[in-house]
């Protein structure tokens, strides 16, 4: 989305007269998170931020962000995509800031499919572990492979959880693990499929 005010000099224009392009991408971006943190059914990150010609001493015009807004379930993720929208139009009225809100990409949350997410269960317990269910939030291949074949996602486990962070790490013992989960996977799954 694109935040257009108005341009000044950061001396001379006073508070009560700015259109401060940054500063309504900012109250939008906390009221973005405050949003997503008291609805536990979508998750909101703006994971980019570009201000036009950014100087110390100018108060910005025009300031370009991203949105990325994601949920399991497809009527939660279309009434936060709404209800985010009428918010951020509030904020930029309020501001007299213009928005110009651009959708770039809309994907609906895919599902693992429930005889591959069994066999897949089953895998984890016969190798001798735990059984842990979670939603990803994360698309992965999962959602364009899930248009054309059933899906199922095994997840390893990482340090503190950490991922896309160069913190990230996975412990060898982790990864053997996944190795033995995934070979009974497999040969469950053909197994399934010659029977």
């Amino acid at each position: 989305m694109i935040f257009n005010g108005e341009s000044g000099h950061a001396g001379t224009v006073p508070m009560t007269m700015r259109k401060d392009a940054l500063a309504c991408a900012a109250e939008f971006i906390q009221e973005t998170e405050k949003f997503a943190a008291n609805n536990k059914l979508v998750v909101a990150t703006v994971g980019k931020l570009h201000i036009i010609n950014a100087a110390s001493n100018v108060i910005p015009g025009e300031v370009i962000c991203s949105l990325d807004l994601r949920s399991a379930n497809d009527s939660e993720l279309l009434c936060s995509y709404k209800a985010i929208k009428n918010m951020v139009e509030d904020i930029c009225k309020k501001r007299e800031i213009v928005l110009e809100w651009n959708l770039i990409q809309r994907t609906k949350p895919a599902s693992c499919d429930e005889r591959m997410n069994k066999l897949l269960s089953e895998s984890v317990k016969e190798a001798g572990y735990e059984m842990a269910e979670l939603v990803s939030g994360a698309g992965h291949d999962a959602v364009p492979v899930s248009e054309i074949a059933p899906v199922a996602m095994l997840f390893v486990k990482c340090f503190k959880g950490i991922s896309h962070n160069p913190a990230e790490d996975v412990d060898l013992q982790d990864i053997a693990a996944a190795i033995r989960v995934s070979d009974t996977f497999l040969n469950k799954l053909i197994q399934s499929y010659n029977s």
